[in-house]
């Protein structure tokens, strides 16, 4: 890193400014890192940083108040380097102040806090804004003003926001890249991991009719299968076809005649006989539904003026 008095290619030489990786043992991987100063490099000295914060492979730049980091608890500001303060909020915004140590703001202008009617003064390196008809800036992410400097300054310090009624709300400073962590993101999955912010294709799902514990959540049929289609018919059979046509009951009975499932009522013949011959008047036919219960064994169980013909 050093010099060595030879130019040797790779060696820092007097005003070189030098970078940084961080090595992650856990990982086996090096990460590049963004120093909180940028410092010469001098032969024989010694220079302090007070951070040095690093991103992984997947780190991305931050660009927008929505690639700020997701916090249950902390809302976030970013300073970019063309002067933009980026925001991420978890609460409505009603004011705001905050210092740019090294440099001095000619201008704060722009973004959301001048679309919610935010009054921004500034005054050296302090801006303040404040509303006088109690308008704030909605919970979100974006861009909250646009600063003009003069100077060069890598933070925002001594950071105080307020919400519609002057309350404090809790605010960081967000200083770093933004470090992609891999994992399920898909919440519907098995495996959903809250603090991934990469998609992995690692997310894992359920069987259908079936949650990530194996418990079924639908109907489950006759024959014990989870979203099973068959069901029991009226004789009690699992998937079965009822009762058959021409039967009225499970067992295969029919109607008698009187009406009855499975009755023991017939139909028969009866004629008059008026002269007494035994053999009946032609013509003289009826049918009668009886109950096989009642025997005719000879005439006089027949209705006066009646034969039988078996």
């Amino acid at each position: 890193m050093g010099y060595d008095g030879a130019s040797t290619s790779g060696y820092m030489t007097f005003g070189d400014i030098p970078t940084f990786k961080i090595y992650d043992a856990s990982e086996d991987t090096y990460y590049d890192a963004t120093s909180s100063e940028d410092l010469e490099w001098s032969n024989f000295c010694f220079h302090f940083i007070d951070e040095l914060s690093a991103g992984s492979e997947g780190g991305s730049e931050i660009t927008d108040g929505c690639d700020l980091p997701d916090s249950p608890t902390t809302s976030y500001l970013h300073l970019t380097e063309d002067g933009s303060v980026l925001y991420k909020s978890l609460y409505d915004i009603g004011g705001f102040q905050f210092n740019t140590p090294g440099a001095t703001i000619n201008s704060a202008s722009g973004g959301d806090a001048a679309s919610a009617g935010l009054l921004i003064q500034t005054m050296g390196d302090l801006v303040l804004a404040f509303s006088l008809t109690g308008s704030t800036i909605p919970a979100g992410c974006g861009t909250l003003t646009n600063l003009s400097l003069s100077g060069s300054t890598s933070e925002l310090t001594d950071i105080i926001v307020s919400d519609a009624t002057g309350g404090q709300l809790y605010f960081e400073y967000f200083s770093g890249s933004v470090t992609e962590i891999e994992g399920c993101t898909d919440m519907s999955a098995c495996n959903y991991d809250e603090s991934a912010t990469l998609d992995d294709g690692s997310c894992e799902y359920p069987m259908e009719n079936y949650d990530c514990d194996d418990n079924c959540i639908v109907e489950i049929d006759c024959y014990g299968i989870c979203g099973g289609s068959a069901v029991e018919d009226e004789c009690g059979i699992c998937d079965g076809d009822g009762i058959a046509d021409g039967t009225c009951d499970c067992y295969g009975n029919v109607e008698d005649c009187a009406g009855e499932c499975g009755g023991n009522h017939v139909l028969v013949t009866l004629c008059e006989d008026t002269d007494g011959d035994g053999l009946g008047n032609p013509g003289s036919e009826t049918e009668e539904c009886i109950e096989l219960g009642r025997d005719i064994t000879d005439g006089c169980d027949l209705p006066d003026l009646n034969l039988y013909v078996t």
